[in-house]
């Protein structure tokens, strides 16, 4: 058989086993995986948008690999993130968040203790971006501290404080990720919130059900 490009491995096997095994009950099992459980297929009888190449999600067996390698020393957060190799998300994306400001409150980078929170959600961002076949143009919120949440309106609760919620501007509108989002998760994918908007989407892996529009 062919060999599998390794970064298409990396990314199969952080979606069936390292993700699930480390990130399953940081957000309240918002992952509803275990590392035995296969990944549940779409079912072939709900319709579907046209896809880019099958999904490693939709794969039903995991491969036995090693997870991304880390560094030998001090790991910083982008570092951190550009080790799950997403097809489409760089890590300066999600980072440029955090650069933003009301007055004099700004927005930080997440305690070390949430990064474990952000890869499944951001995984499911790039599935949804793959199977929209459109480019996903901004991610205009990840984590909010709490200082920033309150300066921008956010809920006291807000799972942009627990560092797994983004909101997501794919291009072309929100509607059609917004359905792929709620396929997703009917599918048995995940757990978590979705929320549409004017012109963007929430996601977020909290481990219960929500769904909305504001």
């Amino acid at each position: 058989a062919m060999t599998r490009p390794l970064k298409e491995l990396n990314r199969r096997h952080v979606l069936n086993s390292a993700i699930y095994a480390a990130l399953g009950t940081a957000v309240g099992g918002g992952i509803i995986l275990s590392r035995k459980d296969k990944v549940e297929e779409l079912s072939p009888s709900r319709p579907s948008l046209p896809v880019q190449p099958p999904s490693p999600l939709a794969q039903e067996k995991p491969f036995q690999i090693e997870a991304p390698p880390q560094n030998s020393g001090p790991l910083d957060y982008a570092s951190f993130l550009a080790q799950f190799q997403f097809n489409y998300i760089r890590p300066h994306e999600i980072i440029n968040p955090h650069r933003q400001s009301i007055g004099q409150i700004a927005n930080t980078l997440p305690p070390k203790e949430l990064w474990s929170a952000m890869p499944a959600t951001l995984f499911l961002a790039d599935e949804i971006r793959n199977r929209l076949g459109r480019p996903l143009k901004l991610i205009t919120s990840a984590y909010r501290n709490p200082e920033y949440n309150r300066a921008c309106g956010g809920a006291s609760r807000s799972w942009h404080t627990q560092n797994c919620a983004l909101d997501l501007v794919y291009e072309g509108g929100p509607r059609d990720a917004y359905a792929i989002a709620i396929e997703l998760r009917e599918a048995g994918l995940f757990r978590g919130g979705i929320g549409l908007y004017n012109s963007f989407i929430h996601l977020d892996t909290r481990g219960e059900n929500a769904t909305w529009q504001g």
